[in-house]
């Protein structure tokens, strides 16, 4: 009897909210441990194949192109079948991606593919996770566990960046990237375990077929689409091209600064850590403030930070080290709040359809942004300009205009 009740207390323990947020959060972090070793890596890589900035920000961003093409059918298919499933075929190809790059990646093209691949990997985990705690978690416990979920996305890049730039300091990068593999095993291992199976749909709540146009109709939800794409096309380019901006920043170290000469890798996983803590501490500020307004004021701050980073070139490395920081904590701290607000507004019929497209948006800005803001690097002088620098933050700024003006038209 004791021996039951104790299994018992231990199914339930395993079922509860707390442990199964806790427990998808680790496992999306696992998943994402590939999604920025190549920019980790990208002056490496830029000097081995002999890619210009514009073809860096290409396989950069390509990761991306993968999760635009997969999203909106691995998240919309979450309104007609177990999310779970979804997400652990996910991880499969995860882990057979990340293997790929490191046996077979040799250039541009053999590089975007496995970055693709990757890319369809995260497409079907992020997003169809959040769809899943939707599904299965009480409603008092579904903003906390949708703020804690999406905070998982700055985390997963930050010890992507961490685990990347160490292991690719002492080993050969096709090893390193054999080991990254291990991330998307242990995010496989946890959603089996852990994650619950949603709740069949009635077979009357089942969409006949994927209408996304009913999708477009919503207005309020097509809002923070919008908003997600300006979101995600700032955090693509911070995540594809700050450890290029703080190499060329330190570069520039006089005697006085050098104890500030950290690794750009470890800088980029404090900026990420950051923007973890950022993305919950905001979500909760939504009650109290209002949501549309708290998404442009962090819009508009970001873009202001984002142009200092490129006018600070100019100063003492410390203001740029310092801005990073800040930059980076900024870039993630709407995250929750959009999110939050398209599933709030979203057709519960159509959750999954309007996730889709809410992510759809969301890769589609993240894969163009690094392309766009290598090949303006390019075009104003190179990575070893500060005027190309200035110039490509300051095209970026303009771009996160468009986020807060979406919100209220």
């Amino acid at each position: 009897v004791n021996k039951r009740c104790i299994f018992i207390q231990m199914s339930q323990m395993f079922k509860s909210p707390g442990v199964i947020i806790a427990s998808m959060f680790i496992a999306n972090v696992g998943g994402m441990t590939g999604m920025v070793s190549f920019p980790t890596l990208v002056l490496m890589f830029q000097s081995a194949w002999d890619l210009n900035n514009t073809e860096a920000g290409w396989v950069s961003g390509v990761y991306f192109a993968g999760y635009v093409i997969a999203v909106p059918i691995l998240t919309g298919l979450t309104d007609r079948m177990d999310p779970k499933k979804i997400i652990i075929a996910s991880m499969i190809l995860g882990v057979f991606a990340s293997v790929a790059f490191a046996l077979w990646a040799q250039g541009i093209w053999t590089a975007s593919i496995w970055r693709f691949l990757q890319g369809a990997s995260f497409a079907g985990t992020y997003m169809p996770t959040l769809k899943a705690l939707s599904d299965t978690l009480p409603e008092s416990k579904q903003n906390r566990g949708t703020a804690i979920l999406t905070s998982s996305y700055a985390m997963g890049a930050s010890f992507s960046f961490f685990v990347t730039g160490q292991l690719g300091a002492v080993l050969p990068w096709q090893t390193a990237f054999l080991l990254l593999a291990l991330g998307p095993m242990l995010g496989l291992f946890l959603t089996f375990l852990f994650l619950p199976p949603s709740p069949a749909p009635r077979q009357s709540d089942i969409p006949s077929k994927l209408d996304f146009v009913s999708v477009f109709r919503n207005k309020r939800a097509f809002a923070y689409m919008v908003s997600y794409g300006v979101h995600n096309g700032e955090s693509s380019i911070m995540r594809a091209w700050i450890v290029a901006y703080l190499v060329f920043a330190q570069a520039n170290l006089a005697v006085e600064e050098m104890f500030l000469d950290w690794s750009p890798a470890v800088i980029a996983t404090v900026a990420n850590l950051l923007g973890a803590l950022a993305t919950v501490m905001m979500a909760e500020m939504v009650s109290k403030v209002g949501r549309r307004q708290i998404i442009s004021l962090i819009m508009m701050t970001s873009a202001v930070l984002g142009v200092g980073l490129g006018v600070s070139l100019w100063g003492p490395y410390g203001i740029s080290l310092v801005l990073v920081f800040v930059y980076g904590a900024a870039i993630s701290a709407d995250a929750a709040a959009i999110n939050g607000g398209v599933i709030a507004r979203a057709d519960p019929a159509i959750r999954g359809q309007t996730m889709a497209m809410h992510a759809l948006f969301a890769a589609a800005a993240a894969f163009v942004s690094p392309v766009v803001f290598g090949f303006i690097l390019d075009l104003a002088g190179g990575e070893q300009s500060k005027e190309a620098w200035t110039w490509a933050f300051g095209a970026t700024a303009a771009f996160i205009a468009i986020g807060p003006i979406g919100l209220f038209i």
